[in-house]
């Protein structure tokens, strides 16, 4: 098995959270526009796995998976790569979320569902590339997940997940620059700990898919850095997300209020930086 390890330094990295067909922050029409700012920031990490995936195999033609696509906003991105002759599929647990994705690219075939339904296993059964970005970490058995995922797949599919984790290193360094904010680092992993999850499960998946005995495993990690100002909209957007969604029972107003308090106390400013994660990649050949 050829293994490769890389470090980068990147662009920023925005989860948006669901586990099968309920979603912990909004879905559909109205949370398009988190979705797609998030991707805007998260295009250049897409880019980068896809461009190793093309020394695995030629994208050209292919046919692409986009697992847990959301409103689809990765579909622009990844139709570069497999260009006019490429077909790329988008499937989502959330109904909604795919109504939002076939009403934007009509052309596209969208799937609701998850690999537990026969459809589903079909159309990953004859996909080349499948692209999972935010996906493991909402599963309440990650580990799993993946295990089960990975069997269904037929030998030679290459499979791309990309994973946030937050690190001690990260929240160390955002408590010695803004000792006033830094417990906004905290935020992912308090929702997920909320709902069960283990939103940091990306620091254990590499051993987990080694295990699997890919013939070919690529891991990349990288901190993800955004301006203040864009890591102030990305939070504003989950707090007020919080507010209406299925978490809203969850937090105390005192506890929220924590948040809110070092959200005010970023600074707003293109100039100054804050780290968001730090994002795993994994580049898995059955």
């Amino acid at each position: 098995m050829k293994k490769y390890w890389l470090v980068w330094l990147a662009l920023p990295f925005v989860l948006f959270a669901k586990e099968k067909q309920e979603y912990i922050l909004s879905e559909g029409k109205g949370d398009e526009k988190r979705l797609d700012f998030q991707n805007d920031l998260f295009h250049k990490e897409l880019c980068k796995a896809f461009t190793f995936a093309s020394a695995m195999v030629d994208l050209e033609g292919k046919v692409v998976v986009d697992f847990g696509c959301g409103v689809s906003s990765a579909y622009r991105g990844i139709a570069t790569f497999i260009g006019e002759n490429g077909t790329y599929i988008g499937i989502d647990s959330s109904k909604k979320q795919i109504e939002v994705a076939q009403a934007k690219n009509p052309h596209i075939e969208y799937l609701c569902g998850d690999q537990t339904c026969t459809q589903i296993q079909e159309v990953l059964k004859r996909a080349d590339i499948i692209y999972l970005r935010a996906v493991v970490m909402h599963q309440k058995d990650p580990q799993q997940f993946l295990e089960e995922f990975y069997s269904i797949l037929r030998p030679g599919t290459v499979v791309l997940i990309q994973e946030p984790e937050n690190t001690v290193g990260q929240k160390n360094m955002m408590r010695f620059i803004y000792p006033h904010s830094y417990v906004l680092c905290t935020l992912k992993d308090d929702l997920g700990r909320r709902r069960g999850f283990d939103y940091n499960f990306a620091g254990k998946a590499s051993s987990v898919l080694s295990d699997l005995s890919p013939s070919t495993f690529i891991h990349l990690h990288e901190n993800l850095w955004a301006t203040c100002k864009q890591a102030k909209v990305m939070y504003e957007g989950i707090i007020t997300n919080v507010k209406q969604s299925l978490l809203k029972d969850s937090f105390s107003e005192e506890e929220l209020g924590v948040y809110v308090d070092a959200l005010e106390m970023l600074p707003d400013s293109n100039q100054r930086t804050w780290i968001l994660d730090e994002l795993h990649t994994f580049i898995v050949q059955k």
